[in-house]
């Protein structure tokens, strides 16, 4: 202070307009306390002296002041920017806390945030303990609870409370006092976490939005409270001052827009499940393009039907969609223009070149503002249902040759009765040596077959129920081979026999299971030239779940094998690659296993052989249990 002291008049007196008494009533406007007392007096020496070193004083308080002001105020920005990369609210409630706590020195912080559905605040709780820190995690039920932090958190105002009591500051079902500390309080800043937007309950999750009135917060329905700031300091340290809740309140603007975008990019991330997991779990293929018809989604279902990796379609035009096709391209043409399509039958390709049919249904893809900026393809592999159509179809021309071939084989069986008996009567004492007798025994030769082939059509429309008993697999084949007589032997066919004891018996029919090995059989012995080899064996293989293991019966031959073609209508009715041959043998032979509720496999090689496996499980069927 520039002035001289010795020049002053003893007679100067504190007067109103003297500028050094206007001056100090301005500071004194500033400060808590008086810089000096009322009646001192400026013409003093002393009082003068004494001023400027209560200056002098104050200025060098200030200007510390100023500097961990400054300091915190920097850490505060080191520390908001590190939280803008934190996608976790709980974990940027607990950075804050440690903050309050190291770099303002209080002895008491707890930063709580709310959760919504069992309607708490839950976060962390920090108090000075010897030279280090004590942290809890603290929970604080509002629904029934009472005092400042309640309303300060419903009410959405920072406060601070000089000489807080337990009572007055939380009374509920949580426990603030262990973990806060509330032994020797001296005072307590309350600040809460405010935010600009409401939060709907996580996609999927729950009952979805909340009811405004159920949650906490300002009434008047732009703002939501987060959480809530609690420091506080002892009794015998200094007490908060506004200047604290100022910076308090900062710290929670900080805070709230930390923890708003965590909630949101929660809430975006589990939004973005549901979603993937709703497309994922869909059972039609769907795939998502932009107008220049470039993949921007596709989901798993689409993945495995067309075996076209996601990220080998995505920004591409979908390989598997034929654009080219004049259906494909109406279906998207009509929906980019908000046109959808539904159950549009197109062919579609694989991965691995082949081909299927699906059903497609496209829709436009909206954004925000409503304009179309893509299209929506869903796709159904129709294979399985051209397969049940074709099997339908199939049935019903069946059921149809059944009726009719039952119809015909009625109709037939009567004269043929009586053509074979009229034959019986006409060649009663003829010579048979000669050509007479020859045609004679022609004649009754083609009425047997006739009638072979009457009762074959009988057993196909009329089907003898079940009789079961456990029978020993081996035996069955056994008896087949020798009920053939010397028929191996006439062909020159080697037999090999791998028959097990160990297999167990299995419940069948032995009469009509015996007539499916022995048609196996023969038909195996025809297939092969003189020198081939027949072998006979049994087995087991694991059954369903829960069941015990399955017999089987296998019939292998060297012969010339099948085609494919061949293959798929080999159990058609009427069906025969022989001359004289029907083609009801191995349709019958089929059913008769379907009726123990069994399989029969086909395994053949065109040119290297076939084998016949007879598959029965050891479950018991009814009787006649046809499926």
């Amino acid at each position: 202070m520039d002035m001289d002291l010795s020049s002053m008049s003893s007679t100067a007196r504190r007067l109103p307009d003297d500028p050094l008494e206007r001056r100090l009533d301005e500071i004194q406007g500033l400060l808590r306390e008086p810089l000096i007392p009322d009646d001192a007096d400026l013409s003093s020496a002393a009082t003068l002296s004494n001023l400027a070193l209560v200056l002098a004083d104050r200025v060098e308080r200030g200007h510390r002041q100023l500097i961990a002001t400054s300091v915190q105020l920097t850490s505060l920005r080191e520390v908001a920017h590190r939280l803008l990369s934190v996608r976790s609210a709980d974990r940027a409630a607990e950075t804050i806390a440690l903050y309050l706590h190291k770099a303002f020195d209080h002895s008491r912080v707890a930063v709580l945030l709310f959760d919504r559905e069992p309607m708490v605040l839950r976060g962390t709780a920090i108090r000075r303990a010897g030279l280090g820190f004590f942290q809890a995690q603290i929970t604080l039920p509002i629904p029934g609870a009472t005092g400042a932090v309640t309303t300060s958190f419903a009410s959405g105002e920072a406060r601070l409370i000089e000489s807080p009591t337990e009572a007055g500051l939380y009374q509920g079902e949580g426990d603030l006092a262990s973990a806060f500390d509330m032994e020797n309080l001296g005072s307590i800043v309350l600040a809460p976490l405010k935010a600009a937007h409401l939060f709907a309950s996580p996609v999927g999750a729950g009952s979805g939005r909340q009811n405004l009135d159920q949650v906490p917060g300002p009434a008047d329905g732009r703002t939501t409270v987060l959480g809530l700031i609690m420091v506080g300091r002892c009794g015998r340290e200094t007490p908060l001052t506004s200047d604290d809740l100022s910076q308090i309140e900062s710290v929670a603007t900080t805070l709230s827009t930390v923890v708003e975008n965590g909630r949101l990019y929660q809430d975006l991330r589990q939004g973005e499940m549901f979603r993937d997991d709703l497309l994922n779990s869909m059972g039609s293929g769907l795939v998502a393009i932009n107008l220049a018809r470039r993949a921007i989604s596709m989901n798993q279902t689409a993945v495995g039907l067309t075996g076209w990796e996601m990220e080998d379609v995505l920004g591409d035009i979908p390989p598997f969609l034929p654009l080219a096709d004049r259906g494909m391209e109406a279906a998207i043409r009509g929906a980019s223009y908000g046109k959808p399509v539904l159950g549009k039958e197109v062919v579609l390709s694989k991965k691995d070149g082949t081909f299927f049919v699906a059903s497609v249904s496209t829709s436009p893809l909206r954004n925000e503002d409503g304009e179309i900026y893509g299209v929506i393809a869903t796709f159904q592999d129709l294979t399985v249902f051209k397969e049940m159509e074709e099997r339908i179809r199939h049935l019903d021309r069946l059921a149809a040759l059944g009726r009719f071939t039952a119809a015909i084989a009625h109709e037939i069986r009567n004269p043929l009765a009586g053509i074979s008996a009229g034959v019986e009567y006409l060649t009663r004492g003829m010579d048979r040596s000669g050509p007479e007798g020859d045609n004679i025994g022609f004649i009754q030769k083609e009425i047997q077959r006739l009638n072979q082939i009457i009762e074959d059509l009988f057993r196909v429309t009329h089907p003898r129920p079940l009789m079961t008993a456990p029978e020993r697999p081996e035996l069955i084949l056994e008896r087949s081979l020798r009920s053939l007589g010397d028929m191996a032997t006439a062909r020159q066919i080697e037999v090999i026999r791998i028959l097990p004891e160990s297999v167990p018996a299995v419940p069948a029919d032995a009469d009509q299971i015996q007539q499916v090995t022995i048609n196996l059989i023969k038909n195996a012995i025809e297939a092969m030239e003189p020198g081939g080899t027949l072998t006979l064996r049994t087995g087991t293989r694991p059954g369903r779940p829960g069941e015990e293991p399955w017999i089987t019966m296998t019939v292998s031959d060297t012969g010339t094998g099948m085609s494919p073609e061949v293959r798929k209508r080999l159990f058609e009715p009427f069906f025969t690659k022989k001359a004289s041959g029907t083609g009801l043998g191995l349709y019958i032979c089929h059913g008769i296993v379907e009726r123990h509720g069994g399989l029969l496999r086909i395994d053949s090689v065109e040119g290297e052989g076939s084998s016949f496996t007879v598959e029965l499980p050891r479950t018991p069927v009814s009787n006649g249990g046809a499926q």
